[in-house]
Formats: C-alpha cells, structure tokens, sequence
C-alpha cells in the first residue's frame, strides 16, 4: 500500500480511514481475500510522532462472499490501539444480507457505469469525497452481484483511499488522484469500443435479472446470461 497521509481535507476520518480488498495468492497455491483498514494517528496531537495501524482480516477464497462488503466498515477497526491485543474476538460475517431485499432503485445510474467500465476491462477512479465510504461500498457491492462470481471474487478496491498510485486496484473511491484519470483503460484499443463490450453486458444482465428481488437471486441469475457474453467477460486475466 502507498505511504497514507491524512491531511485536514480527509473527508473520511470519523469512518476509520482506508479499506483495501486484495486477492492474494500464496506460496502454496491457496488464494485468500484479505481486507485491511488503516488509519494514521499522532501521538500528543497533530504534530506529534505518527503511528499507523492496520486492522486485517483474510478469508480463504473459496469463502469468500460479496456480502462482507457492506459489512466492512463495521468489521474493520483500526482505531489508535495502544498495545497488542492477542485475544481479539473472531469475526462475525452476515450472509443473510444476500436475502435482503433490493431498494427499487438499486440498480442506478452510477452502479451502471460502474458495470460498464469495469466489463470493459477498465480501472475505475472515483474522487468522490462526498459520498461516505459505507454508501461507496454500497454502490461497488451492488455493482459486484451482477457480474460472474469468479471474476468479482478478483476485482480488488479501494475505499476512502488518501491517494492512488496507478495499477493499484481496480476500483478506487480516492480523497486525490494526483493526475490520475477517472476512468483508465486497462485494455488498450480503441477505448470507445471497450464500453460498447460493457454496455452490451449490461443490456443483457438487465434482461437476466428482471424480476429479482435479492442480490442472492441476482447472482443467480448472473449465471444465465448469454455464454458467449459470459465467456468474454470471464477471459479477463488481468481482473486485479
């Protein structure tokens, strides 16, 4: 991760700070999810000395649900601990939130172009420092349940990020860009192209999905689109 530097203009600073989800594969062949939150804090004030902390969690990705995402800004907790805490209580984690039902209008504007782009094979950068990180995780889950499950296991993402370097992740809701573009074409080609991939997906999804009423019956239906559209979207290797 890049250095964190949390200025006055943070806007999220009473959420906990940064959240990252990263697929990671070890040594011995097994992949895990693993999602961190860290925050800075001075000691003695604002012009004291700076600890960082990280709170992590990792599940195995064969575990691994797109529920944990709205969850994250309660699971994850750095919060200025003091000295090291051996008996920290396991995670609780709440799939039952896949049989929630869907606000009516869940599926807008910006959870559309956040299909789209990333379909496309596009990173997606958002410097959007008015929207909290829990309503960004809301629209990014949204946007996760109507795509196939092994490639939204892949994508990883960036909430309340203080600055991005490029190729960090592939989805970033970023206090800074520093010159970074909104949308960065992964792909090459013809960009234009690209998005006429992803608005094709996103015109056969809405047919698929008619009628669901939960994102469980959503990802159900994910898996009846069209194979020849599936098959092109599941061939991106480079989904991190």
């Amino acid at each position: 991760m890049h250095d964190l530097t949390i200025t006055e203009d943070y806007p999220w600073k009473g959420e906990g700070g940064e959240i990252v989800k990263k697929l990671v594969q070890l040594k011995d062949g097994n992949q895990w999810v693993v999602c961190a939150q860290r925050m800075v804090f001075r000691e003695g004030g604002s012009k004291g000395r700076p600890y960082y902390e990280v709170h992590t969690i990792a599940i195995p990705a064969q575990e691994w649900s797109v529920a944990v995402i709205p969850q994250l800004t309660n699971i994850l907790e750095a919060r200025g601990a003091t000295e090291r805490n051996a008996s920290m209580p396991p995670i609780e984690l709440q799939t039952d939130l896949l049989d929630v039902p869907l606000p009516h209008n869940w599926l807008d504007v910006y959870v559309k172009d956040l299909i789209t782009n990333v379909v496309s094979g596009k990173s997606v950068v958002l410097e959007d420092r008015g929207m909290t990180e829990a309503n960004f995780l809301q629209k990014l889950f949204y946007c996760l349940i109507c795509l196939p499950e092994n490639l939204s296991r892949q994508i990883s993402f960036g909430a309340g990020l203080s600055s991005l370097k490029e190729g960090e992740v592939r989805i970033a809701q970023v206090n800074k860009t520093r010159g970074l573009g909104k949308i960065n074409d992964q792909r090459g080609g013809n960009a234009e192209e690209d998005v006429i991939f992803g608005q094709r997906y996103l015109v056969a999804i809405i047919q698929v999905i008619e009628g669901c009423t939960t994102p469980r019956q959503v990802i159900a239906a994910i898996q009846n689109i069209p194979q020849a559209i599936k098959a092109e979207v599941e061939g991106f290797t480079n989904a991190a």
